[in-house]
Order: C-alpha cells, then sequence, then structure tokens
C-alpha cells in the first residue's frame, strides 16, 4: 500500500511510503525511486534543494511506519490504539500460552497477517470480521496440527509405523 507523504517542503520532489509488507520492510520513494537507507536514516532533497533527513520506525504488527524529518513527527495513519493492538494480537495470546512454539509461531504469523489486512480494509466492521476470521483459522490451523502429530505420534510409539500397520 503507498501513502503519500503531505508537506510543503516536498511538493515537487513528492515523497510516498510503501508500507511494511508480508516479510519485507517499508520502503521510501522520492519521485517514484527507492531512497537508500543508511542505518536507519533516509537523505531525501527538499524542494529548495536542501538534504533532510527521515527516519523510520514499524513495528511487527503495524505495517504503517512512523517518520521522523528532522525533529518533526510527519503521520501518515492514524496510530492503532491499545484495543486493537490487543485484537490483533489475540491469536499470539491464545495459541502461545497453549500450544508452545508451535502455537507461538502460527499466532505470530496470524498477529502480523492480521496487521496487514487490519490497515488495508477501509471499513471498521470488514476489518474486525477478517482479522478475527482470519484468528479463529490460525487456532483450527493449530488444531489440525496439533491432532496430526499425536496421530503421527501415536503410530510410531506404538510400533505401527515401522511394522506397516
Amino acid at each position: 500500500m503507498m501513502i503519500r507523504i503531505e508537506h510543503p517542503d516536498f511538493v515537487s520532489r513528492r515523497l510516498k511510503v510503501e508500507t511494511a509488507g508480508w516479510w519485507r520492510a517499508p520502503r521510501l520513494y522520492q519521485r517514484g525511486v527507492p531512497v537508500p537507507a543508511s542505518r536507519g536514516v533516509y537523505l531525501v532533497t527538499t524542494d529548495a534543494g536542501e538534504t533532510a533527513p527521515i527516519r523510520m520506525r514499524w513495528d511487527f504488527i503495524d505495517p504503517v511506519p512512523r517518520l521522523r524529518l528532522g525533529q518533526r513527527t510527519l503521520t501518515l495513519a492514524r496510530p492503532l490504539r491499545w484495543y486493537e493492538y490487543l485484537w490483533l494480537g489475540l491469536p499470539l495470546l491464545l495459541l502461545a500460552f497453549k500450544g508452545g512454539v508451535v502455537g507461538g509461531l502460527i499466532g505470530a504469523l496470524a498477529m502480523h497477517c492480521n496487521g496487514q489486512l487490519f490497515r488495508r480494509q477501509t471499513l471498521p466492521g470488514r476489518r474486525y470480521l477478517l482479522t478475527g476470521l482470519l484468528s479463529l483459522g490460525a487456532i483450527a490451523i493449530f488444531a489440525f496440527l496439533a491432532l496430526l502429530l499425536r496421530a503421527v505420534l501415536h503410530r510410531w510409539v506404538h510400533g505401527a509405523w515401522l511394522l506397516g500397520g
């Protein structure tokens, strides 16, 4: 998802941010060209020809980064509220405590996917519906894997695996 940065110093030298993807960090573009980062700082050129540093921060759940241009914070989207973080992180909370490492991994993946879905949907009801369904899907996948692992271990422990029957 591309977000245009509205700032008076970058009218002709437009800035855009591509939000974090499923497996990559967010990217900053100036005039459609990716701006390379050096130690987390992106050097961009203002309309006046001056170089300005931009710092970009993001987290695992929310794909929309937070930007700082010098001492000023640039707002790309409304920050997620505490209850939204709780809702998006629900699969991790449910699966990590009961499911160990496998549950934690599935929960973390579902939490990351929830963040992606949440920011891409415009209707609030649809946001919560889709992320809730994804959370339930993660729990179902975990339950299926747990039953499958239990069946395989049961056969292996009782020797049926080695004897073919």
